[in-house]
């Protein structure tokens, strides 16, 4: 069943973006997503936290695009 769903999800690769970028949980969905290049990964939050957290949790996440809204240029267009 799995396996089947990972093959449905790479044929139609969508893009996931995921507000609570520093939380290990979705730092290790994350991690899993993109090895098994599922899907294309945009985590939200400060950048270098999550990458801190990644790195301590011995997760490769440097295929994921990092966005840190709050200092972003479109702040105002998140808001």
């Amino acid at each position: 069943f799995e396996f089947e769903l990972i093959q449905r999800a790479k044929a139609n690769k969508m893009r996931i973006v995921l507000a609570e970028g520093t939380e290990e949980r979705i730092l290790r969905a994350t991690d899993i997503l993109l090895r098994r290049d599922v899907a294309e990964i945009i985590l939200l939050g400060d950048v270098e936290e999550i990458r801190s957290k990644a790195s301590a949790f011995g997760l490769d996440i440097a295929k994921a695009r990092l966005i840190d809204p709050v200092k972003s240029e479109l702040f105002e267009d998140y808001a």
